[in-house]
């Protein structure tokens, strides 16, 4: 399931009409339970120790426009060879994707 359609589910469901009793959900909870959802604002990153302080298993959209995954220290792509961080680092500004949440 794409990300939009799983937001849809979430919105509708806290926009769903009140029980009686309850109040109609605000913006402000609909965020509150995108956010605990785990959907964030993409960030954008221009540094190499941006790049290099990003987990293993990070997405990024690089300035080409080719997304990029980093496994084991490297960063591959469908248009390019492996790359290191410095090497990355010349396709900022990126925008990140994805970073895996810690466990």
């Amino acid at each position: 399931m794409s990300n939009n359609y799983e937001m849809t589910a979430i919105i509708s469901d806290a926009l769903a009409l009140p029980k009686p009793g309850e109040k109609a959900m605000d913006s402000l909870r609909v965020a509150d339970r995108l956010a605990a959802a785990g959907y964030s604002k993409p960030r954008t990153i221009t540094t190499r120790e941006e790049v290099e302080a990003l987990p293993d298993g990070s997405v990024i959209l690089d300035s080409a426009g080719d997304v990029a995954n980093l496994r084991d220290g490297f960063w591959f792509s469908y248009e390019t060879s492996p790359m290191t961080h410095h090497r990355m680092a010349k396709y900022t500004p990126a925008t990140v994707l994805y970073t895996p949440k810690e466990s």
